[in-house]
This record gives C-alpha cells, structure tokens and sequence, in this order.
C-alpha cells in the first residue's frame, strides 16, 4: 500500500486528515481513489483529481450524493 502525506501546518495539525477522522464516508472515498492511483495510475481518477493552478496541490473531489473538494 503507497503511503499518503497530508498537509501539516505550523500547529502540527493536519487539516485533511483531520476531516478525514470526521468523516467515514470521505475517508472511504479518499482511500478507494488513493488506492486506484496506486493501481491504475493517475489516469484512472481523473474525474476526481485536479491540479491546483500555480501550487504544488492536488485536489481530490468525492464526488456523489455527499460530494466534498479537499486539497
């Protein structure tokens, strides 16, 4: 399994995984979508992925009847 890093800011909290903690149904979505990167390549979650525009970020979108955008 790849190892994901999230973003740690100058608290040492950690946002993103702080929401992810909060909600299962994200961190199912965001765990299925890392795992299909892992497998398939960035290809295969374009629907889900973006580029943030001049940041080093990526954004994950769980897209569906609870859609969510985190960076």
């Amino acid at each position: 399994m790849a190892r994901v890093n999230f973003y740690i800011d100058q608290r040492g909290r950690s946002p993103v995984g702080d929401f992810l903690d909060k909600n299962k149904n994200a961190k199912v979505k965001a765990f299925v979508i890392f795992n299909n990167i892992e497998e398939f390549g960035l290809t295969s979650v374009i629907p889900h992925l973006k580029k943030l525009a001049g940041l080093p970020l990526w954004e994950i979108r769980f897209l569906g009847r609870d859609s969510v955008r985190r960076c």
